[in-house]
């Protein structure tokens, strides 16, 4: 039996500065500093609220659907 996927293992010298970025690109977080400004944290909360609850969200099939409701006057 094989696997579907294959890893290999890499060996290369590289400076400590280019070694520090990389590690900084490849180790990226969401919870990172770049992410705890309020409006960040209300988007990514929303989302698991919305992940949680999708019943309690409106939801459309493709893009007409909502823009002809954007565009209906309901909710004026």
């Amino acid at each position: 039996m094989t696997s579907k996927t294959k890893s290999a293992n890499i060996n290369i010298r590289l400076y400590p500065d280019i070694k520090q970025e990389a590690e900084n690109i490849f180790a990226f977080d969401l919870r990172g500093a770049r992410w705890q400004d309020p409006v960040s944290l209300a988007a990514l909360e929303e989302s698991k609220q919305m992940e949680t609850n999708p019943g309690e969200y409106k939801s459309y099939r493709n893009a007409d659907e909502l823009f002809a409701d954007l565009d209906s006057d309901d909710d004026v």
